[in-house]
């Protein structure tokens, strides 16, 4: 889904996410509910969170949203994230329980406190604001750096967006969002490409020097939040 010009990732979106998380499309296809259930009802979590999806989504099981939803809420009770993002999907959407934000929020956040950077990524396109919330640009910014810090491009990507917006940082930054899509560049990444030759014009060859030696010292993905977090002191 796409908010604002801005993902909105699924569930099973293909971004850096719990590796099991990654194994339910194989498990419900491989097996079905009667090898899933004795397992998720002797206390296995991923089972919990793969008849969960099962049921939520009536694949090799029938539909049946509020045993989905039971399965979700014991995985998550035990601190299964992906079952937290799945709940909070189903609260947001609406899919088979009654449209609940303020729920499908507490249970964002709940996700998204875990590390987990699909969780994370949801969240802070949510704080963009749609027609459901009101947007909140700083809490935005924070959990797409979260997220991009454990190597998500499309988070990072959109941090560069909002730097060149002015959202969620004091004022439009042309030389922080090019540094901040130079590496997603040089991977392929057709969004940030297409950005960089925009923003390109709009930088003066000092600036556009500045922010190749910013893009160098911004690679690391692991000390992103730090690198942002002293730029924007230096930059106040």
């Amino acid at each position: 889904t796409v908010v604002g010009g801005f993902l909105l990732l699924s569930p099973l979106a293909q971004v850096a996410a719990e590796p099991m998380a990654n194994n339910v499309p194989g498990a419900v296809s491989e097996d079905g509910l009667e090898k899933w259930v004795p397992r998720a009802e002797a206390g296995e979590v991923f089972a919990m969170y793969v008849v969960g999806y099962m049921y939520s989504n009536g694949e090799n099981a029938p539909r049946d949203v509020a045993k989905g939803l039971e399965w979700h809420y014991r995985a998550a009770e035990r601190g299964y994230a992906p079952s937290k993002l799945a709940i909070a999907n189903m609260y947001l959407d609406g899919d088979g329980v009654a449209k609940d934000r303020a729920k499908a929020l507490a249970w964002y956040e709940r996700a998204a406190k875990t590390g987990y950077v699909r969780a994370q990524a949801n969240l802070a396109a949510i704080y963009l604001g749609n027609e459901q919330f009101e947007p909140d640009y700083a809490r935005s910014f924070y959990w797409f750096r979260q997220a991009a810090a454990q190597g998500d491009d499309q988070s990072r990507y959109n941090l560069g967006l909002m730097h060149s917006s002015g959202w969620g940082v004091p004022k439009r930054d042309y030389v922080a969002a090019y540094a901040l899509l130079v590496p997603l560049g040089e991977r392929g990444h057709e969004q940030a490409l297409t950005a960089l030759s925009q923003l390109r014009g709009l930088l003066s060859e000092a600036d556009y020097s500045l922010a190749l030696n910013l893009a160098e010292r911004w690679r690391d993905d692991e000390n992103l939040i730090v690198m942002l977090e002293q730029y924007a002191a230096l930059s106040r």
